[in-house]
């Protein structure tokens, strides 16, 4: 009976071998242009002097995270992690000893984030439980140098049902979240989304005029992602439900890398559809999943259906902290309420006001600063970071930044140090009707040195 229940997984859910080695090969450049831009940004995000230096971060960090360069907080020692990090994923590009990297580069892409944990968005997460996923997976036995040298690594079956599971709980909690009118009544989520400056790329003005095509697109997106998670739930459909969700995945990605700014989720997305892939080809070789090793991946999906289950506000259970210990310990910490339950309509940025020694002041940018509404950030992790200084019980984030800006400013201009820095915030309301409103000034925070 055992036998015959495990051959009926192979044959429905198991992954082929190609489609992972494709994966494996997008993924790993997608995540080696994330570590570039993460480590241009790096005085800013993870040194001493940055506005998260390792003190901040051993103090905030949520239970049962933790990460190397708290431990080891200079910036020769980031750099040095950088240089593995990146050498690392250039080895699973290349599908060099991918058994022994792959567990390499979840470990660095982990440490990463825990680093500093607001400047992360959804993308991160999924990348976290796919790397998980994929050191077990056999996804070097392709397109690879271990190919050539029949260097395979681990596959487990257990592996492949964790993943796919893993996408079916991300696209259907994408859509229990997504409650509001411009959902699952007027559909103007999409046109809401595109007013956002902070959102729209140069594409995303044309859209913006397309009333009518923006409103059905929304219902379109929602129904689509409805439809993966239920494709991916039919085994008995197996090659051509696999095939369509594929299909739709790369169509929504797509479209939300053409119009949006949201940094990696789609492209991670994109790549993670890769391993969908239902090329004619058998796997040469699965191992049987011992019994601990079941229990591990059924303990694993109750630890991300009961997260899941918590970001739900209709839900009537927290979430226990030995659970959460383990989400955070283990990089399966996830929540895919992106654009729910309805569009955000409030925004903002900050402008910086220096004083000097004489009394005289001085208005400086920094790099959240906009000369106007529509003016774009430098990225998507400063946009994400923006984002959290604006949440409520988030002042130690703005007085951690206003002390940065300070210590910035005065590191570069000695002859003229700065004592005191103002950091004010410029609020910013989209109308129902498409059109923004300023609010007043407020202060955000001071800071002196």
């Amino acid at each position: 009976m055992l036998s015959a229940i495990h051959a009926y997984i192979l044959q429905r859910y198991v992954l082929n071998t190609t489609a992972l080695a494709l994966m494996r090969i997008a993924l790993s450049m997608v995540l080696l242009m994330d570590l570039y831009f993460r480590f241009t940004n790096r005085a800013a995000f993870y040194s001493a002097a940055g506005f998260w230096p390792a003190a901040f971060a051993k103090i905030h960090a949520p239970l049962g995270s933790w990460s190397i360069y708290t431990l080891f907080p200079s910036d020769s020692f980031f750099v040095m992690g950088c240089a593995i990090h990146a050498l690392a994923l250039i080895a699973l590009l290349l599908g060099w000893r991918t058994a022994y990297v792959t567990p390499l580069v979840w470990f660095m892409c982990y440490q990463l984030q825990q680093r500093n944990p607001y400047v992360n968005q959804g993308g991160d997460s999924l990348v976290l439980i796919v790397l998980l996923c994929a050191c077990f997976l056999p996804w070097g036995e392709r397109l690879s140098l271990d190919a050539r040298h029949q260097r395979t690594g681990l596959n487990y079956t257990a592996a492949h049902l964790f993943l796919i599971f893993s996408l079916i709980l991300l696209y259907a909690f994408t859509v229990l979240h997504k409650q509001a009118p411009e959902w699952r009544w007027d559909g103007t989520a999409i046109h809401k989304t595109l007013e956002l400056h902070q959102l729209r790329s140069e594409a995303g003005n044309w859209l913006l005029q397309q009333h009518s095509l923006s409103q059905m697109l929304t219902w379109l997106v929602l129904a689509s992602e409805a439809l993966i998670a239920l494709f991916l739930l039919l085994p008995w459909l197996s090659a051509s439900a696999r095939l369509a969700a594929f299909i739709l995945m790369v169509l929504i990605h797509l479209g939300f890398a053409l119009f949006l700014r949201v940094g990696i989720f789609p492209f991670v997305n994109l790549a993670v559809a890769l391993a969908l892939l239902p090329f004619e080809e058998q796997l040469e070789r699965t191992n049987r999943d011992s019994l601990p090793s079941t229990a591990l991946v059924c303990f694993a999906l109750l630890v991300s259906l009961n997260i899941n289950l918590s970001t739900l506000p209709q839900w009537p259970f927290q979430l226990h902290a030995s659970m959460q210990f383990v989400a955070n310990a283990s990089g399966l910490n996830q929540n895919w309420g992106m654009f729910s339950p309805g569009i955000m309509r409030d925004d903002g940025w900050f402008s910086s006001k220096l004083q000097y020694q004489d009394g005289s002041y001085h208005v400086i940018e920094n790099e959240l600063t906009r000369s106007h509404a529509d003016t774009p950030l430098l990225d998507d992790r400063w946009r994400k970071f923006n984002e959290n200084l604006q949440k409520p019980g988030c002042s130690f984030l703005t007085t951690a930044y206003c002390y940065y800006l300070l210590r910035k400013h005065n590191h570069s201009s000695p002859k003229t140090p700065a004592v005191l820095h103002f950091l004010y915030f410029h609020p910013l309301h989209y109308t129902t009707e498409g059109r923004y409103e300023l609010g007043p000034i407020v202060l955000a925070s001071a800071c002196h040195e």
